[in-house]
């Protein structure tokens, strides 16, 4: 089953979402005029917006579920005690619940589904509640259906796979040890990229997607191409769990692991041809947001700020000459 968004289900159940979309926003109205006695309103906002979530589940917008999911936990808080509701949550809940709305009409009038676009929105309603760390990997949800480089659908596996994948695993536990303790990084780390390198020849062509990624993180990694804000820790702990699964046969949440590769990826630096090649495949810098441009009273401010800083600057080395 496609775990892909097809924007040709969207115009079906457009109208539905807008609907439900909109009776959230005026019941939320309702109920934030008086909390104590419109509870009614607020339980028709989260049945409305539980049953939204579902149409989105349905078109795997799995972005938007998040959105929704961090919505009914605010909603939930409000419903067990409403002496909580303040202007604040009102806001957070009404900037979330247009960006859902304009989100979708922008996805119907043909842009690209990269929900990194809501972080904003996304990251106001977890301060609302109290969190201090919003993360943008939360709404990272890259499409993982794109065909590998021939080279690496064409290799064969070896007929003992599983000793090499044990083998294997063993040198990655030892690399990622050697890491973690900062004792000579630069040799654990390839020595966990040889072992990442030989998994992936024994294993079929169809899962080698996640081993060729996993070797781009540590290539990213090696020569410093990672923003040092990000964490890589918990992607290097399920790269080994993922080992561990090919020999146990355990349950993996390969696309999670992989989404979050691919965002540490696509927030790093491009370092080698290896990297360069996962960003165009998976077209990582579609999911990045740009930089929204600063409106012209901010912009003429943050000039004339700049101007004085500069005067400033000019004064001081005028009066250093003629102090000299």
């Amino acid at each position: 089953m496609s775990t892909s968004f097809n924007p040709q289900l969207l115009p079906s159940v457009k109208g539905e979402l807008d609907s439900s979309l909109a009776a959230i926003i005026r019941d939320g109205q309702t109920f934030f005029a008086a909390p104590a006695t419109s509870l009614a309103a607020l339980a028709s906002a989260r049945s409305e917006l539980h049953r939204a979530k579902g149409v989105l589940q349905m078109l795997n917008l799995r972005g938007l579920v998040a959105v929704c999911a961090e919505l009914e936990t605010l909603l939930d808080e409000l419903a067990a005690d409403s002496r909580l509701a303040t202007v604040v949550h009102q806001d957070a809940i009404q900037h979330a619940l247009l960006g859902l709305t304009h989100y979708l009409d922008a996805l119907a009038a043909g842009a690209p589904n990269a929900t990194l676009r809501l972080f904003p929105e996304y990251q106001e309603l977890q301060q609302v509640r109290g969190l201090d760390t919003a993360f943008e990997v939360d709404l990272f949800f890259p499409e993982l259906e794109v065909a590998l480089p021939p080279a690496l659908q064409q290799a064969q596996a070896p007929a003992n796979a599983t000793s090499h994948i044990k083998q294997a695993r063993m040198h990655f536990q030892q690399g990622l040890l050697k890491w973690l303790r900062r004792e000579n990084a630069a040799e654990a780390l390839r020595t966990m990229l040889g072992a990442l390198k030989i998994t992936a020849r024994c294993v079929a062509p169809p899962q080698r997607r996640f081993w060729w990624v996993a070797q781009g993180l540590l290539d990213c990694v090696s020569l410093d191409g990672v923003p040092p804000d990000l964490n890589i820790k918990k992607s290097f702990s399920r790269i080994d769990q993922r080992m561990r699964t090919l020999l146990d046969g355990g349950e993996f949440d390969e696309e999670a692991a992989l989404s979050e590769m691919l965002y540490l990826i696509a927030r790093s630096h491009t370092v080698n041809e290896t990297v360069e090649q996962i960003k165009q495949r998976f077209d990582l810098e579609t999911y990045l947001p740009e930089a929204p441009p600063l409106p012209p009273g901010q912009t003429a401010a943050l000039l004339g700020n700049l101007r004085a800083q500069l005067a400033a600057v000019d004064e001081t080395w005028e009066q250093c000459v003629l102090n000299d």
